[in-house]
């Protein structure tokens, strides 16, 4: 089973080489200027560091602007979260045998670090991350996380080839998701 953290100061990421390591990888998808005050849920499965996601607070002038549109923040609050880099390491080689183990391994990763994004808005009063995702790792959080978005803006109508959309951590379709989880 894997166990997430919620990484929030540049010391803890400093002291622990094994979160370092992912922690590297995520960077290399970030400006640099983002990297201060990221926060990164990191999912370990034993003593193994399985991947994870890095949150980053955004200016919503930086936000897609049909995804801005559509968000709406507290009048004083110019800002909202963006999640924009999460990252699974695949085992290398699989056989036929193990497809069904690594397809409950994905559902489990994708599962739980949207738990964890749930507990990131309990801690910092957050009701919704913006997403902002390659093709690929979108589909994965559809197919195997079953995530519900609340808005989506596919890479072919986004100016940057990039999925955007609205990922809720409270609410009505928060809700209906845990539900469909208990049910499956």
């Amino acid at each position: 089973m894997f166990r997430f953290d919620i990484i929030e100061s540049e010391k803890e990421i400093v002291e622990n080489q094994l979160i370092d390591l992912v922690t590297k990888k995520m960077r290399c998808f970030q400006r640099s200027e983002d990297q201060k005050g990221s926060i990164y849920i990191l999912v370990r499965e034993r003593e193994s560091l399985k991947g994870g996601a890095c949150l980053v607070r955004r200016n919503l002038k930086n936000i897609q602007e049909d995804v801005r549109e559509l968000v709406m923040t507290h009048p004083l609050q110019n800002y909202v979260w963006e999640c924009s880099t999460v990252c699974l390491e695949l085992p290398q080689e699989q056989s036929v045998k193990e497809t069904s183990e690594l397809r409950y391994s994905y559902h489990s990763f994708y599962r739980g670090l949207y738990e964890g994004f749930v507990e990131f808005g309990k801690m910092k009063g957050v009701g919704f991350l913006i997403m902002k995702l390659s093709p690929e790792v979108y589909d994965a959080t559809k197919e195997f996380g079953l995530w519900p978005y609340v808005v989506e803006l596919k890479p072919d109508n986004s100016l940057d080839g990039l999925f955007h959309g609205v990922l809720p951590l409270t609410g009505s379709q928060y809700r209906a998701y845990r539900e469909s989880w208990e049910v499956a």
